[in-house]
């Protein structure tokens, strides 16, 4: 399956070290994994397995399932949505943290 993560940084704050632990597991299982952030910088603070984009990379490739974080992130999932750059499944997941 292919995952994909909309995320607003790749800080070290909770939901953020979360996504990034599944995002490692989702590999190991052999699934295509994601991150999308602001700028598409490197994790420094874990390593990450996942292939990493900026933000503005996400409306070029098609999405199975785009999981995003917080509020912030629901205008580009909309867009994403409504253009049907997404095929079977969304997950949202509020989080005060980030």
């Amino acid at each position: 399956m292919k995952f994909s993560f909309l995320l607003p940084h790749l800080n070290q704050i909770g939901i953020v070290r979360s996504v990034v632990d599944l995002s490692n597991k989702l590999i190991e299982l052999k699934h295509d994994v994601s991150i999308y952030h602001s700028d598409g910088s490197n994790c420094t603070w874990s390593t990450v397995k996942a292939k990493i984009h900026p933000i503005n990379k996400v409306h070029k490739v098609d999405h199975e399932f785009l999981l995003f974080t917080t509020t912030a992130m629901y205008p580009v999932y909309n867009d994403i949505f409504k253009r049907g750059y997404c095929r079977q499944g969304v997950l949202y997941v509020l989080n005060n943290e980030l």
